[in-house]
């Protein structure tokens, strides 16, 4: 009789396979879509609960490293006070981005708030 349940448990026991990290990313993706438990999701793809646990781990710390890099690539602006200019067309220097900004200095514009401006950029 005891041979028998050994025999059943081995039967009903998912068998070892390596998989890519590739597999193992896409498994804990739709593990993480199924919305069922863990034990449940891995009995109805002949998972191993563990592994799965370790992938889905995996999972969330490259997810959180890449929300990281991301927030970390937000460029803050800092607000510099200047007076305003009386001639318009008195420009005496000009930074232009890639983007098509244009920031154009007064030949008033003190040393300084250049140095300034050009830390910020």
């Amino acid at each position: 009789m005891n041979e028998n349940a050994a025999v059943g448990n081995l039967v009903n026991k998912p068998k070892f396979v390596e998989r890519t990290p590739e597999e193992r990313a896409e498994w804990a993706r739709r593990f993480c879509e199924s919305g069922l438990s863990l034990r449940k999701f891995s009995i109805q793809h002949g998972l191993h609960w563990h592994a799965l646990w370790r992938w889905v781990k995996t999972r969330e710390k490259a997810l959180k490293r890449e929300k990281e890099l991301l927030e970390a690539q937000i460029v803050e602006f800092t607000e510099i006070k200047m007076q305003a200019s009386e001639s318009a067309a008195d420009w005496a220097g000009e930074i232009a981005f890639p983007d098509g900004r244009v920031l154009r200095f007064s030949k008033e514009v003190p040393a300084s708030t250049i140095e300034q401006l050009l830390r910020v950029c």
